[in-house]
């Protein structure tokens, strides 16, 4: 096994619903106990329509995260951003998306150095697009640890705009994923699959209409073989949701009042949670769930606190089985339960309580839980889900009696921050959306300051899509709807915004106008932020214009504000314009002291994924040129 070998790898395993993926991943996790691999296992949840942000990685590596021994040799900011999903490990810090996912896999290749690490992912056809991203991260970057990610899902939900199907060919192009595809069995794979559940042989008529009707899919064979007598019969029932149903109508009511609540809920349910939603007492709960976990209709998951359906088809067919009204009476009350027990979430406790209380059709609460849960994924860098929560929020805006009262903030404000949020998650169309919706509806006299926001939004979305010079016009716009007089913070951040889009077309003079404007008003208003951005733009002006110098000292005081204040981005970006401006002055091997200084500060901020690839290229280069060719190729090999 490659993984074993220290070639970090993936192994994707699809096939259809009942088809064996889970038993397969089973009997993997079976003999990798007997080789003493750390196992982890998080599942995908099909609730909020995949807006619980990390559901599954929180839950595989919540384990490790409690024992606290994986992050004790962790820097203080990698420890930060972690504690940003696991807030067991203390304060969580105002980290970014790259520091969370290098911690991350920082401490997956920590236990990798003592075992084979084994991160398994169920039904990634309901992935979230923070835990993908993460995901292909991991795989890109474990290519030297004993890391194997296992992760299955159903190709049949993988529509023609499935955000997987590109994913699932990135990774196999990589060269460190192998795709599994598991089909039916045979009449001879099944006829043993029957006789291992029944322990003898199955007559003649009976296995040959089990055969047909499952078209040997194994889970859908048993199932049927559950409500079958072993004799020749015609009663099978004719689809899988009936031969479910079938089992779930043999078990008591009560019993059946339980999965209901429990499948309104989701694949997995806290026993707590479920205690709360039926007011049941303690010995009535436990003689409902015992029997059906008897019937192998729910298993037991979550250290015994919780239980999961044994198959996610078990709780589509029960949740589309119950009456609409009595649905929405569920989700009324689970959403009540998760208000006053926000701990008894799957993951994300807005995110849950938000897809609940809108199932309910309780807007309002569904307005307020839905912008709270778009904070919550932006304080853990899930900034797709953001926007999907602040795009729910918008939709319902209009149905709701005083949405401004609710949301603390206007529409127009609610949209520019939904942009700001799309771009911040790599989605320049769903900015640019956003942030013209904001222009069309802001009122430029009325409120100039927040018409001049959503132009910035619409430049920075044009500029991500690669549209620099409509991108430019946008900047000049919003600069132009801020006034000169008063002085203000956003004049100068619209200045350097322009400027820093002029320095990256090539228009310098007009960039150096606007950039020293900027520097000069951030400078009047103390506002050290503005200032550092504006010095770091400055150091590759002014070695535009060949003042060196200059060059070199304003890179320099960028570097020292930036430390001062801990604005880790601009360390980074400091460090690679400065070092830049020190090379360019013909000071090569000072270049190269600076750079590899912000190697070493990248990786221990855990931007050594990031931006120190950047750095790294540059040592590199500087090292070739002064012929030391060996320890310019060990530089740049990570």
């Amino acid at each position: 096994m490659l993984a074993e070998e220290g070639a970090g790898c993936a192994l994707m395993v699809s096939g259809e619903a009942g088809i064996g993926k889970s038993r397969f991943v089973a009997e993997i996790e079976t003999r990798l106990r007997k080789a003493e691999a750390q196992l982890l296992v998080g599942e995908c949840v099909e609730v909020a329509e995949g807006e619980l942000a990390f559901a599954p990685i929180v839950a595989a590596l919540r384990p490790v995260m409690n024992d606290g021994e994986a992050v004790h040799d962790l820097e203080p900011p990698l420890r930060a951003a972690l504690a940003a999903l696991w807030p067991a490990l203390g304060d969580a810090g105002a980290g970014s998306r790259e520091q969370l996912f290098e911690a991350i896999y920082r401490v997956l290749a920590g236990l990798a150095r003592h075992r084979l690490v084994v991160v398994v992912v169920e039904d990634v056809h309901w992935i979230d697009r923070s835990s993908r991203d993460l995901l292909g991260f991991l795989v890109r970057n474990a290519r030297r640890d004993r890391l194997l990610l296992v992760a299955t899902y159903r190709p049949d939900e993988l529509h023609r705009g499935h955000p997987l199907r590109p994913f699932l060919a990135e990774l196999e192009r990589s060269g460190h994923a192998q795709r599994i595809e598991l089909g039916p069995l045979g009449r001879a794979e099944l006829a043993d699959q029957l006789e291992a559940i029944l322990g003898t042989r199955i007559a003649g008529r009976s296995f040959d209409r089990i055969f047909a009707r499952s078209e040997g899919n194994p889970f859908f064979a048993e199932e049927l073989l559950a409500t079958a007598d072993t004799g020749p019969t015609d009663d099978l029932p004719g689809s899988l949701r009936e031969a479910l149903l079938l089992r779930v109508e043999a078990l008591t009511p009560a019993t059946q009042d339980v999965l209901r609540a429990a499948a309104v809920v989701g694949r997995s349910v806290d026993h707590r949670l479920l205690g709360l939603i039926l007011g049941l007492a303690e010995a009535d709960l436990h003689a409902s769930v015992r029997e059906a976990t008897e019937h192998h209709v729910l298993v037991l998951t979550g250290h015994g606190m919780a239980y999961a359906f044994r198959h996610a088809l078990l709780r589509e067919a029960i949740y589309d089985d119950t009456f609409p009204g009595e649905r929405l009476r569920l989700h009324r009350v689970i959403a009540e339960a998760l208000a006053a027990n926000s701990e008894l979430a799957t993951a994300g406790a807005a995110a849950e309580l938000a897809h609940h209380w809108y199932a309910a059709g309780e807007l309002p609460a569904a307005l307020d839980a839905s912008l709270r849960a778009a904070k919550e994924a932006e304080r853990m860098n899930a900034y797709s889900e953001a926007v999907g929560h602040t795009e729910r929020a918008l939709a319902i805006w209009d149905r709701v009696e005083a949405p401004e009262q609710i949301a603390g903030k206007t529409e127009v404000e609610l949209l520019i921050r939904g942009a700001q949020a799309a771009e911040w998650a790599g989605d320049a169309e769903r900015a640019l959306a956003l942030a013209e919706r904001a222009r069309r509806e802001v009122d430029e006299r009325a409120s100039p300051l927040l018409a001049a926001a959503a132009e910035t939004r619409i430049g920075r979305a044009l500029w991500s899509a690669g549209r620099g010079d409509d991108a430019i016009e946008h900047l000049v716009e919003a600069r132009r709807l801020v006034p000169a007089d008063p002085p203000s913070v956003q004049r100068a951040e619209a200045l350097a915004e322009e400027a820093g889009s002029l320095m990256l077309t090539g228009r310098g003079r007009e960039a150096r106008g606007r950039i020293e404007e900027a520097l000069e008003l951030a400078r009047a208003l103390s506002a050290p932020q503005v200032e550092a951005k504006a010095l770091n733009t400055l150091a590759i002006v002014y070695g535009l214009f060949g003042e060196m110098q200059l060059a070199i000292a304003v890179g320099r005081r960028a570097l020292e504000i930036a430390t001062e204040l801990g604005l880790t981005r601009e360390m980074v970006r400091a460090y690679v314009n400065g070092s830049q401006a020190i090379d360019d002055a013909g000071r090569m091997r000072e270049a190269l002291e600076m750079g590899l200084e912000g190697i070493e500060v990248s990786r221990r901020l855990g931007f050594d994924r990031a931006s120190g690839d950047q750095l790294r290229v540059q040592a590199a280069w500087r090292l070739a040129r002064m012929g030391q060719l060996a320890e310019a190729e060990r530089v740049v090999r990570p």
